[in-house]
């Protein structure tokens, strides 16, 4: 009987993460079209929303849906209960917040002795306003509706079978595959045949940073918001911060920051959790 509920979990799971993927990369194929993709046409400005729109909330609304088909009423109770738990220490809030931009600000700020190229953005242009709206916008859109799904559906079952590491690492890579038609679609063009390292790094990263982001869920008294605050920060902050670099000198910059976040990872997981 236990052995059929865990089946049952795990294809609810699996039933999820097959969803994300059906509306994010259809969105892709339906708005961009496999021929120009393989082309590597760039992208037109009319595109970027409904593409992103679908990114954004495919993992709300699988999230909130197959809450309902799992758990029904009691599920979806139990959903709103973590998303409304604010009452958690302040220093969850700290570290939710400011973990990503102080990371991101050591590390250009370090590389911006050797070369202006990697002065932060909001630093480098005339224009701030604009960076600053788009930031905290798209990183709250990316926060507040995406972890519905990734945090408030996923990572409860995953949780149950798996140590927070490990829930992480699926997770995480998951997370950072999902995003590898997108990152195609837009990047493909300027990285040509160093895309794929790109997209490596980038997995690499968003693994990292979802071991921490469990880590923080779990320390925070399972607290939705937080994970939600902890993405818009990753996602605004390098919207705000990281200028637009050149190959070579991204692969400089990301490389660092991959590996402070595995560093960041290995220090945590070497102490006892409390």
């Amino acid at each position: 009987m236990n052995a059929l509920v865990e089946r049952s979990k795990a294809s609810t799971t699996a039933i999820y993460f097959a969803f994300v993927f059906l509306v994010a990369w259809g969105a892709v194929l339906l708005v961009v079209g496999p021929r120009a993709l393989l082309e590597g046409e760039t992208p037109a400005q009319w595109q970027l929303l409904p593409v992103f729109g679908a990114m954004l909330t495919g993992p709300a609304l699988a999230g909130v849906l197959m809450t309902a088909v799992a758990g029904g009423r009691e599920g979806l109770r139990d959903l709103w209960d973590r998303q409304r738990r604010w009452r958690v220490p302040a220093r969850w809030y700290a570290v939710a917040l400011l973990t990503t931009p102080v990371l991101i600000v050591v590390i250009l700020g370090g590389l911006s002795l050797a070369s202006s190229a990697f002065v932060p953005a909001m630093i480098a242009t005339d224009d701030l306003w604009p960076i600053l709206a788009f930031g905290v916008v798209f990183g709250l859109g990316a926060g507040l509706l995406e972890e519905i799904g990734w945090t408030g559906f996923a990572l409860p079952r995953l949780l149950r079978r798996h140590s927070t590491f490990t829930a992480g690492l699926l997770l995480g890579a998951i997370w950072g595959v999902w995003h590898g038609l997108a990152d195609y679609w837009g990047a493909s063009v300027q990285f040509g045949s160093l895309w794929l390292l790109r997209i490596a790094l980038w997995v690499a990263a968003l693994t990292a940073f979802r071991v921490l982001m469990v880590r923080v869920y779990q320390q925070a008294d399972e607290s939705l918001l937080v994970s939600q605050l902890m993405h818009a920060s990753f996602t605004g902050s390098q919207a705000i911060l990281v200028p637009t670099l050149a190959p070579a000198e991204h692969f400089v910059w990301y490389g660092l920051f991959t590996l402070t976040l595995w560093g960041v990872v290995a220090a945590i997981a070497s102490r006892p959790r409390r």
